[in-house]
């Protein structure tokens, strides 16, 4: 059996650079804000994370030939939400996130450790699935 040589990419190159580019445009957005509030470090530590969410899904971009779409999108999608959480650990540690916000009791850090959380548990049903699927049609 020959493999694709795309492994499912064709015509989804828009949607990759949505995906991430959506993913990870408000750590970017944050960091700049919490910078602007006078916290520079944890300000400058989210647009890291937002730089290395980033650098990730370059590197599966560049590997679109070895790696299958759907896999990729489910890691990136953990990796972000992996990000995400550190950045909101790191935003409420400098009592940045509350202050960033025009209404803070709709995103608390609890709320929001909680759809962190939800995106992590779907990420990992959906490449629990695929990689289930792509196994049995494998064999």
């Amino acid at each position: 059996m020959e493999r694709n040589t795309e492994q499912g990419w064709n015509g989804k190159h828009g949607g990759w650079v949505g995906s991430q580019l959506g993913a990870t445009a408000w750590l970017f957005l944050a960091g700049m804000l919490a910078t602007n509030e006078g916290s520079m470090s944890s300000g400058l530590t989210v647009c890291g994370l937002f730089l290395i969410v980033n650098g990730i899904g370059l590197v599966f971009w560049a590997c679109r030939r070895r790696l299958r779409y759907s896999t990729a999108l489910t890691l990136l999608l953990l990796v972000s939400g992996t990000a995400s959480t550190v950045a909101i650990y790191v935003l409420n540690a400098a009592g940045a996130w509350e202050a960033i916000q025009m209404e803070p009791w709709v995103f608390s850090a609890g709320t929001s450790y909680l759809f962190v959380v939800a995106v992590h548990l779907v990420a990992a049903v959906v490449f629990h699935r695929v990689f289930r699927r792509e196994t049995s049609a494998s064999t």
